[in-house]
């Protein structure tokens, strides 16, 4: 009887323990889905995470101004890259390009580079590798503000970060230097470059082509038009592009996907793009 007492008060305590764990998760908002899964990675169990706006079903990404704005989150600390960042969420798909006044005064907000960040858009900032690591280390100095007495676990998972960044360039390097690359998407020009990719942008006549493909029915007319378009090229096509320009690519020029990241680690993401670029270079 007393060492089922004993056992007892053992998963008694075990519980309080993992509640008072679960009760310690400091609550983050990211402006965009790919600083969130940083937020992710660096912040681990002690961080729970959400974002502003998410990939739809054709990859496109919606922003939610409710999700930033509304009651629910209204109060959580909310980080975005840089100011323009901001203005240019918040004021997504509306006529005017002002803030509001709630907008501008929204409290907790900050910012990872307060003076500004060179960027085309989220994905071509996070398709550079070269920008994460610092991004990566505001992320951990962000973390640390909110929870000080993480900061050492927090710089682990940094350190974890860039060792893991640093394998992921070896092994593309490996598998892709020489590489040509005809990226249908400008945001990843620079991910397949730092792999050591030679990448270029279809022309005015390529796209001539590509839509043409994507509008046909006649199998020998549309073989005739993807004649040569590869040009022993490895073709690359992202979320952002035309569902259906994307299917046509796919099946007519043999192109890779690149999906968006969803329930994945920033890291994982990347790995995936170079497993689906590897395999479809196994087979040509």
């Amino acid at each position: 009887m007393r060492r089922f007492r004993i056992v007892l008060c053992g998963a008694a305590l075990l519980l309080g323990a993992l509640s008072a764990a679960a009760a310690e998760k400091t609550r983050v908002l990211a402006l965009d889905p790919m600083t969130e899964l940083l937020f992710q990675f660096i912040g681990g169990p002690y961080v729970s995470t959400a974002s502003g706006a998410s990939w739809d079903d054709n990859g496109r990404l919606r922003v939610s101004r409710a999700a930033i704005m509304g009651s629910a989150n209204a109060a959580l600390p909310l980080y975005a890259l840089d100011p323009a960042q901001y203005r240019e969420f918040m004021t997504a798909g509306r006529r005017g390009k002002n803030l509001t006044a709630a907008e501008q005064n929204r409290a907790n907000l900050h910012y990872l580079y307060p003076d500004g960040v060179k960027r085309g858009d989220v994905d071509a900032f996070y398709g550079d590798p070269a920008n994460m690591p610092f991004t990566a280390q505001q992320v951990a100095n962000a973390l640390s503000e909110l929870v000080p007495a993480r900061y050492a676990y927090f710089q682990r998972r940094l350190g974890e970060f860039n060792a893991r960044l640093r394998s992921v360039l070896i092994t593309g390097r490996r598998l892709m230097t020489g590489t040509k690359v005809l990226c249908l998407s400008e945001r990843y020009r620079l991910f397949f470059a730092a792999f050591g990719c030679t990448v270029s942008v279809p022309t005015e006549e390529e796209m001539r082509r590509i839509r043409q493909i994507s509008q046909a029915s006649n199998p020998k007319y549309i073989e005739s038009l993807a004649a040569g378009l590869a040009a022993g090229r490895l073709v690359v096509v992202a979320h952002d592009a035309d569902p259906k320009l994307r299917r046509a690519l796919i099946a007519h020029l043999g192109a890779v996907y690149i999906a968006p990241p969803k329930n994945e680690d920033i890291l994982f993401f990347m790995h995936r793009v170079l497993l689906d670029v590897g395999s479809r270079l196994s087979r040509r």
